[in-house]
């Protein structure tokens, strides 16, 4: 009877009354029901357009703008501007690849060095004169033996982190902007930041070991290893 009562049960299942069964009788059922009051309700809307909707969003405030003044043609002398109409459209400038260049000119100092000597028959003095050079110090290069700036250095590492982009979609990409980089050159670039990083990486491993409960995601993934080549393992991530 419980299960009958209380459980899962399909659209074609019909409770029957059991005419044995005693009923609640409080007297109720001669009471003459509440008359519902009626009100009547009525109100306006705006009717919905059968045309595509235009509602455009305001661009935000905080994106540079670029202003273009267009002149109307032949305006003739005298006329007195009153007002001007404004279109705004969002644009977009793909990201472009430039040279930084770094000119550090060389100064050439004169110095006096030696000592005067005395020489016999007369006070004549001897001079010794050295030259030296002067250039500015460099600015901080991680990578000095990297022709590639560290911007480029860490877009690369966003493509690939965060946008997920393997490195010959990296390569393609560069290739269209008018540089040609190997992708096995990306690659050295991408072992090098990996090394620079690693104390970084030691130090938050320590503080993150050092919590007391951990979640790990261990969505399967497969990974290769150098010492089996062409084989790979299940790892996590």
């Amino acid at each position: 009877m419980q299960r009958l009562v209380f459980s899962s049960k399909s659209e074609r299942t019909v409770m029957l009354a059991n005419p044995t069964q005693l009923t609640l009788d409080l007297g109720l059922q001669d009471a003459e029901a509440p008359q519902a009051q009626i009100q009547e309700i009525t109100y306006q809307r705006r009717k919905q357009s059968t045309m595509p909707g235009h509602a455009r969003q305001p661009l935000p405030e905080s994106l540079p703008r670029q202003e273009i003044v267009i002149e109307p043609e032949d305006l003739p002398e005298g006329a007195v501007k009153v007002n001007e109409k404004i279109t705004e459209k969002l644009c977009y400038k793909p990201g472009r690849l430039f040279v930084l260049k770094i000119v550090r000119p060389y100064y050439l100092i004169p110095s006096l060095q030696g000592a005067t000597e005395g020489q016999q028959g007369g006070n004549a003095s001897e001079t010794s004169t050295s030259k030296s050079f002067l250039i500015a110090t460099g600015p901080y290069d991680p990578f000095p033996k990297f022709n590639a700036h560290v911007s480029l250095l860490a877009y690369i590492f966003v493509s690939k982190f965060v946008d997920h982009l393997p490195f010959y979609r990296l390569a393609n990409i560069l290739k269209r902007e008018g540089c040609a980089i190997a992708e096995s050159t990306i690659n050295d670039w991408f072992a090098a930041i990996c090394r620079k990083l690693e104390p970084l990486y030691a130090e938050l491993k320590a503080q993150i070991l050092l919590q007391t409960y951990l979640q790990a995601d261990e969505s399967p993934m497969p990974v290769t290893d150098k010492d089996k080549p062409g084989s790979t393992h299940l790892g996590y991530m």
